[in-house]
């Protein structure tokens, strides 16, 4: 599963896409519709973030593949760290944010930013 850790908008909808040749039967314990649904390579599932959480997220076959789901309120963008440590938000507003770092499910960073226009 990768990422593991999955930041999602409350009320947004997030597409769960079985990407590698096996199938998976991935279940998000206390999200609605994330009960265990067989899902074969190169399917996909959409689920509604509904608040609370976080939701782990477990394959009733495969017990190595698991991962987080974190409902955000107020969820501005998204970025994935790569291997070097960089990361980056495309798109984002100028404005005041809150910057916070994910693992496993829990906050491990924050801090304040302010992007400008164009940054």
């Amino acid at each position: 599963l990768m990422p593991r850790t999955m930041a999602a908008r409350v009320g947004g909808t997030i597409r769960i896409e079985n990407k590698d040749g096996t199938p998976h039967e991935l279940n998000i314990e206390g999200l609605d519709g994330g009960t265990p649904l067989a899902t074969a390579p190169g399917n996909a599932r959409p689920l509604t973030i509904t608040a609370g959480g976080p939701y782990a997220v477990t394959d009733a076959l495969y017990g190595h593949v698991h991962g987080t789901i974190v409902a955000v309120d107020d969820l501005v963008a998204c970025g994935n760290v790569a291997a070097d440590g960089r990361f980056e938000f495309p798109e984002v507003p100028a404005g005041e944010f809150r910057l916070v770092v994910l693992r496993d499910g829990e906050e491990i960073h924050t801090q304040p930013l302010t992007v400008g226009d164009g940054t």
